[in-house]
């Protein structure tokens, strides 16, 4: 992991994180949201699919993302990523 963590730092560093998201938000993807969020710099959670939309909103929020916006095209989930707003 050392290597991992180091190549995320000289992401983060360089301005260039490491964008995921992810697909589910039950118990587990609600701790990996947090996780991802709060303790992994260089990498950065741009997006939450989930068929019940206020359990991705729950994931965010309990990572303190407070302004989360739902989507319902790939066009607008791809403007939010380039504009750096949580989906």
């Amino acid at each position: 992991m050392i290597i991992i963590d180091k190549a995320l730092a000289r992401r983060q560093a360089d301005g260039n994180p490491v964008r995921v998201a992810l697909v589910g938000a039950g118990f587990m993807g609600k701790g990996i949201a947090l996780q991802i969020c709060k303790f992994v710099p260089g990498m950065e959670l741009v997006a939450i699919a989930n068929r019940d939309i206020e359990k991705a909103r729950k994931a965010y929020y309990q990572a303190d993302v407070l302004d989360p916006k739902k989507v319902s095209t790939l066009d607008e989930l791809e403007y939010n990523i380039r504009n750096d707003i949580y989906s």
